[in-house]
């Protein structure tokens, strides 16, 4: 049985957890790929049925959406690598400390593995996205690699 999670900082933010099928899920998740400001992995963002076919495949140890006041916030899944991906509609919105702070706590990371797993969470962020590096290092995280694409 899957652990539960809910997030509790005297307000109405949620972490709900992905569940293939739901429809709603997969629309809130195309909507937040097609307002993100800045992309890795969607450079072009997909089609709908792409992304679809991709929410299908669930290929995260955890995934999250998240809610305030039944509103969509953002959604952050996990890799069985330890890699975390963040997309926040509002990088300076006021709970993402603590949604990120309560993944940090709750979570614990897949065990290390030599070049394979790092041994402790990390999140890849475009050089330009300053708000999202600003974001980070107010709660502790650290540069640990710098990493560049071939063309």
């Amino acid at each position: 049985m899957k652990k539960k999670f809910s997030l509790n900082i005297n307000h109405n933010v949620c972490l709900e957890e992905f569940k293939q099928g739901n429809n709603n899920h997969i629309d809130d998740l195309f909507f937040l790929i097609q307002n993100k400001k800045n992309n890795i992995s969607n450079i072009n963002p997909p089609s709908k049925s792409d992304h679809k076919k991709f929410c299908s495949d669930h290929p995260y140890r955890f995934w999250f959406l998240i809610y305030e006041d039944k509103k969509l916030y953002g959604s952050i899944y996990i890799t069985n690598e330890n890699s975390i991906g963040i997309n926040f509609l509002n990088m300076r919105g006021k709970w993402n400390k603590e949604i990120i702070q309560y993944i940090l706590q709750n979570i614990t990371p897949m065990p290390a593995k030599p070049s394979l797993v790092q041994s402790n969470f990390y999140c890849n962020v475009p050089p330009v996205d300053k708000e999202f590096i600003e974001l980070l290092e107010q709660i502790g995280a650290e540069v640990s690699q710098v990493s560049y694409k071939f063309k």
